[in-house]
């Protein structure tokens, strides 16, 4: 008799839960309206990074009506050069399912010194290297000057850990202090990661990440961008996020991806913070 009751409440409760995702789903460009007309960059570290975390900012930054050019940028492409161009056509196919233009830059580095590994050690000043590379044009009178708007990558504990995603952060603030004045025109914002509680709740997570993010918005700012940015998908968009991630062979997709793809928030929600310049 008790499952029996827990069962209808359970039945009966999906209606509800939907509708409440609608009204959120609905109220966050309100709440918190996205960047328009940016040039901005998705800073990852491996091609999947970008599906299986920032589903729902690629999404929301690359519809046509907020006029932004969106590019993704990936460092690690592996040793191997073969192993490196499927990983690149695997970026592109995942990119386009997204919304980014193909006209767009979607690059996979070829630096043999940025690896897969969890745990290796690297200096972040590589990532600055890299990325001045990439945005910062130099003119015929010496005079530079950074063709981004905003950089998007991982916050400092990297959501899963991952000393690849650390180390992105530590060199994407390290480019932009060392730019200096060249830089003031430029944001970093920076994916929240949230403990492993809210991490594996799904869209269950949607209301305490918008909870906090306009108790957070009370607190005075400086003048310029918002200092946080808030993204939820709809359910068009969640199934775009899982076609993203597992653009590959059914064969090739392990049980734990599964798993992913059902429980974290994190193909349906972003929260993302402004790093720099420092949040007021």
């Amino acid at each position: 008799m008790e499952l029996q009751v827990i069962l209808y409440v359970a039945l009966y409760s999906i209606p509800f839960l939907g509708f409440a995702w609608w009204i959120l789903v609905q109220a966050t460009p309100i709440l918190f309206p996205p960047i328009s007309n940016k040039l901005i960059c998705l800073l990852i570290a491996h091609p999947d990074d970008g599906a299986k975390f920032f589903s729902p900012t690629i999404l929301a930054l690359t519809a046509p009506h907020l006029n932004n050019q969106f590019e993704i940028l990936c460092l690690c492409g592996g040793k191997d050069p073969a192993l490196r161009e499927r990983r690149k056509k695997k970026l592109y196919k995942s990119a386009a399912i997204l919304g980014v233009r193909t006209s767009a830059l979607v690059s996979v580095g070829n630096d043999d010194r940025f690896q897969d590994s969890m745990n290796l050690a690297r200096d972040s000043d590589l990532v600055a290297t890299v990325l001045s590379k990439v945005f910062v044009k130099t003119h015929n009178d010496s005079s530079r000057e950074v063709c981004l708007d905003v950089l998007i990558t991982f916050d400092g504990q990297g959501v899963s850990q991952s000393a690849n995603h650390q180390l992105l952060y530590h060199g994407a603030i390290n480019w932009l202090n060392g730019l200096g004045q060249i830089a003031e025109g430029a944001s970093l914002y920076c994916l929240t990661t949230t403990n492993i509680f809210r991490k594996y709740i799904s869209m269950f997570d949607a209301p305490i990440t918008v909870a906090l993010a306009l108790l957070a918005r009370t607190r005075p700012r400086i003048q310029g961008p918002p200092n946080q940015l808030v993204f939820l998908s709809n359910s068009s968009g969640h199934l775009k996020a899982h076609i993203a991630m597992t653009n590959r062979h059914i064969s090739e997709i392990l049980w734990f991806q599964y798993v992913w793809n059902g429980l974290s928030r994190y193909i349906g929600i972003n929260d993302l913070k402004r790093k720099w310049p420092a949040r007021g």
